[in-house]
């Protein structure tokens, strides 16, 4: 239970690895929660190429505080390439992980998010957040699983992913670095095939904005894509007949 220096919002909150079971195996997992009583709203992060950093967690923190249970499954199940490794070895590291693997891990977060001893998670109120190439991932996930009612998308490219873009009947929100030529070559295609979509595109900002331990993050840009997406969840996410509130 903590409240970290430097964390807007109010709640109290909760945090560390553990792990979830999908389909007879245990998927070791980050997971921040608000510490208090009630039965809150959950995001499923699907994590970047580097898998769960420290800035990844530090951002599941800040949604928590914000009200919103974060879990970001280990795809990588302990043995992601990490920080200092070369960008071929974090392409090998991504070739690795086969769709129907990582489809199954997030299918089984979600499983473990719904199922009724899981009391802070709300099972009627999950979105799903994706970063980088956790995007499409976390696009496909929610094309297949209707209780998945929000996407959120960072700098996400989605070649390979546009059909599902299309079959999505829940709210997208899309936040993207106008200078990220790969990941924004296809955002005016998402949009025309989700035509409800919402995207936010940064001027001067490429691909690694959210991450404030690498060359490319862009404090303002982070703040506001992180006020934007709290405010999305909180909106898209409301228990019915309450008000949504980002606190």
């Amino acid at each position: 239970m903590s409240v970290l220096k430097g964390e807007d919002g109010t709640h109290v909150i909760l945090y560390g690895s553990t792990a979830y079971p999908a389909r007879a195996r245990s998927v070791p997992c980050y997971l921040a929660r608000p510490d208090l009583a009630g039965s809150y709203a959950a995001v499923l992060v699907v994590p970047p190429a580097e898998g769960i950093t420290s800035s990844l967690k530090d951002l599941c923190r800040r949604l928590a505080r914000h009200g919103l249970a974060a879990l970001v499954p280990d795809l990588y199940r302990g043995s992601g390439p990490g920080r200092r490794a070369s960008a071929e070895e974090v392409a090998a590291a991504v070739g690795q992980l086969t769709d129907r693997r990582v489809l199954a891990d997030l299918d089984g977060a979600a499983d473990f998010l719904r199922r009724p001893g899981t009391e802070w998670a709300d099972p009627h109120r999950l979105g799903v957040l994706g970063i980088g190439t956790g995007g499409r991932w976390a696009v496909l996930a929610a094309a297949g699983d209707p209780s998945l009612r929000a996407v959120v998308l960072a700098y996400a490219p989605l070649a390979g992913a546009l059909d599902a873009v299309g079959e999505l009947t829940v709210p997208l929100l899309g936040l993207y670095g106008k200078d990220d030529e790969e990941a924004i070559a296809d955002v005016p295609e998402a949009h025309r095939r989700h035509p409800g979509s919402e995207w936010a595109m940064y001027d001067g900002v490429g691909s690694g904005f959210l991450d404030d331990a690498g060359d490319a993050y862009d404090p303002a840009a982070a703040k506001d894509a992180e006020g934007r997406l709290v405010a999305f969840f909180a909106a898209r996410l409301a228990a019915p007949g309450v008000p949504a509130q980002a606190t």
